[in-house]
């Protein structure tokens, strides 16, 4: 049998006292592994095994514990081993991905899908309301988002870490995650509510618009869900922190599924038009936020957060100033976008609205991808095996070009026809015939940009990446707005110039991500190691 300690001393458990000591030195007192013996295990050439127990946990990490005969040993040994994607044939690492892939998939491609439908109800209302909803969406996500990422990272990284303290510290952690985003989803519903005209405003959209009613109604009803919306992130993130994934598989899925079904009856069949919309996404995340609450509830005992863990928990926002920066680029990225083609009126916005949702959902294929190219990155950077992560990262990136060409391919066939699902308004089709071909063409970039933003995170380079998208935005934002303004009155044009300037925000994103791994600097510096010895060889 065998123990992997990680340190020199490790503080067993009470029961781990008296006679159970270590087979090598028998020096185990008390509660205390000696120096000499950690020291001897962490080289992985000796057992050392407490003689009655096994599956112990030493300071909330894993022991793990195996036979102490020889062939056992070695059988353990191949199981819990994972093979080094190394050695691994191209056949077996894109078995590992898709393995990742499928079931990232499935979660990820709720919300695109529901988004398209949502587009397809909308567009058979006229092209001012589904502008005025893209509007409204732009406003809302630009609010919502500023917080709700971070949110989410600090509720799951609070919440896991507390879970091996104990039940009590878990109670805590989620109570004061629950209490953090009911202020803050108040507050979103207050600005967003009170600053709604202003925001339209800003936005492009004047009072004398036909898309500023629709859009007005459908960000007041959409306010006032904002809590809502901000606790069932939560909820998901606490589920997460519980290693439970298949939770908030089917939260996402079943608030999905309602709004599908619920939209069309109370837009059209009830009348409600753009306020039936968003009255549906509203109920349809309310049903799951109090599915998992309830869960929740049977899980930990959610008390009245103390003072002491309530700003433990938001001592942890401390670190998110990076993955804000990163939030704020990319959502002022999309907004900028969303404002220029509001400028240029209705029908450009519905077109540019109808396109966005195309292409948002083209993408879950990369992000699937990504989630895939992270987890792997990082495991083979954990375990040092600096070369498994260097082939990893061109085994992802080959597969995502393959992926980008096979979409544009896809969409080059499928032509207009797929925008004809969504609308039947013949100028917004014509506007969107003019930038389709952008969209077609950037596949392949926006392929890349979702996975070298996995790699970079699996190589744990978060700080970069909210640099990187910064330096990604602002080029994006100045060739969208230099362009529309040179192409003032000209609708055709200032479309193009916008989606030009998404073009530019992929490719940016994709190019400040490869270099740095090229050249084996910053968050790819310790590749140097992997890239020396396979000069060796």
């Amino acid at each position: 049998m065998q123990a992997l300690f990680q340190s020199s001393h490790f503080s067993l458990e009470s029961r781990l006292q008296g006679k159970n000591n270590c087979h090598l030195c028998d020096r185990l007192s008390n509660t205390t592994v000696s120096r000499k013996c950690a020291v001897l295990s962490s080289s992985r050439k000796i057992s050392v095994v407490p003689k009655k127990f096994t599956g112990l946990n030493v300071n909330n990490r894993s022991l793990i514990v195996r036979s102490s005969k020889p062939e056992d040993s070695n059988k353990s040994n191949d199981n819990a081993q994972p093979k080094s994607a190394a050695k691994m044939t191209n056949a077996e690492l894109d078995k590992e991905i898709i393995s990742i892939s499928l079931p990232m998939l499935a979660t990820l491609a709720a919300d695109p899908i529901a988004g398209l439908v949502d587009t397809a109800y909308l567009g058979r209302l006229g092209a001012s309301e589904l502008a005025g909803v893209g509007v409204a969406l732009s406003i809302f996500n630009t609010v919502s988002k500023l917080f709700s990422v971070p949110l989410l990272s600090v509720t799951t990284s609070s919440v896991a870490t507390a879970g091996g303290k104990g039940i009590n510290a878990l109670s805590c952690a989620a109570s004061s995650s629950l209490l953090i985003a009911s202020v803050i989803g108040l507050t979103q519903a207050l600005v967003l509510g009170l600053g709604g005209p202003r925001a339209q405003r800003m936005w492009g959209i004047l009072p004398t618009s036909n898309a500023f009613r629709p859009s007005l109604q459908f960000l007041n009803i959409r306010a006032i869900g904002a809590p809502i919306t901000i606790l069932l992130l939560t909820l998901q993130g606490i589920f997460r922190g519980l290693a439970d994934t298949r939770a908030t598989f089917y939260a996402t899925v079943l608030s999905n599924a309602i709004n599908v079904f619920l939209a069309p009856v109370l837009v059209f069949n009830a009348g409600w038009g753009v306020g039936g919309a968003a009255a549906a996404t509203v109920f349809a995340q309310f049903v799951p936020a109090t599915l998992l609450f309830f869960w929740l509830r049977q899980r930990v005992n959610l008390t009245a957060a103390g003072k002491d863990t309530l700003l433990q928990v938001l001592s942890l926002f401390k670190p998110t100033g990076f993955l804000i920066l990163r939030t704020v680029s990319i959502t002022i990225s999309y907004a900028v976008a969303t404002a220029m083609v509001a400028r240029a009126g209705s029908l450009s916005t519905a077109s540019h609205q109808i396109c966005f949702q195309i292409w948002l959902a083209s993408s879950l294929l990369s992000d699937s991808l990504a989630v895939a190219a992270q987890s792997l990155m990082a495991r083979c950077i954990g375990a040092e095996d600096l070369g498994a992560a260097d082939r990893v990262a061109k085994r992802t990136s080959s597969i995502a070009l393959v992926l980008g060409l096979f979409l544009s391919a896809v969409m080059a066939i499928a032509g207009v026809r797929i925008p004809r699902l969504f609308t039947k308004d013949p100028e917004v089709l014509r506007l969107i015939k003019i930038i389709f071909p952008l969209l077609v063409l950037t596949q392949p970039i926006n392929s890349q940009a979702f996975v070298w933003d996995g790699i970079l995170y699996g190589a744990g380079g978060f700080k970069y990446a909210a640099v990187a998208m910064a330096m990604a935005a602002a080029p994006a934002v100045a060739v969208m707005t230099g362009g529309s303004h040179l192409a003032a009155g000209k609708p055709e044009l200032q479309l193009v110039a916008v989606w030009a300037g998404l073009a530019t925000l992929m490719t940016m994103r994709w190019f400040t991500i490869m270099v740095p791994y090229v050249t084996r600097s910053g968050p790819f510096k310790r590749l140097n190691f992997a890239t020396a010895k396979a000069a060796e060889k």
